[in-house]
């Protein structure tokens, strides 16, 4: 995807705030937008084998199946319940965009199951499970 450089003083904040969040020494990352121009089509990416709901103008850019990707940390505890007992996994390794809690055990992986999601008056529709990882 066709990217540009956001320039040295958002490059410089970015790093600055990670080394503040981190602890960890300053690194040259770079801020990046996305050409408006730029638009991968979700009908045409793996998204249209799992997937009857991808409409002709879903798009999105510079991700793998969709712009967002949902987990539920009630999911995650209910996975690592079955797994080995020695061990237990990160929602980090999933890499979700948004998390959230599940008011209830029984709510766990509702996230496979939500149609559109509503946060105040934005509402995105969820098209897909997430199968990574």
């Amino acid at each position: 995807a066709k990217c540009k450089d956001c320039g040295d003083q958002a490059a410089e904040w970015l790093n600055n705030a990670l080394s503040l969040l981190t602890k960890r020494q300053k690194r040259d990352y770079r801020f990046v937008m996305i050409a408006q121009q730029e638009r991968r089509f979700m009908k045409d990416s793996l998204t249209r084998f799992i997937c009857d709901d991808v409409q002709p103008f879903d798009s999105t850019r510079l991700s793998d199946l969709s712009p967002l990707s949902l987990a539920s940390n009630t999911s995650m505890r209910l996975l690592n319940k079955t797994i080995d007992k020695n061990s237990s996994l990160s929602i980090r390794r999933f890499r979700p965009n948004l998390v959230f809690e599940a008011s209830k055990e029984e709510y766990a992986f509702i996230e496979d199951h939500i149609e559109v999601l509503q946060i105040g008056k934005l509402q995105l529709r969820v098209i897909s499970p997430t199968f990574r990882c």
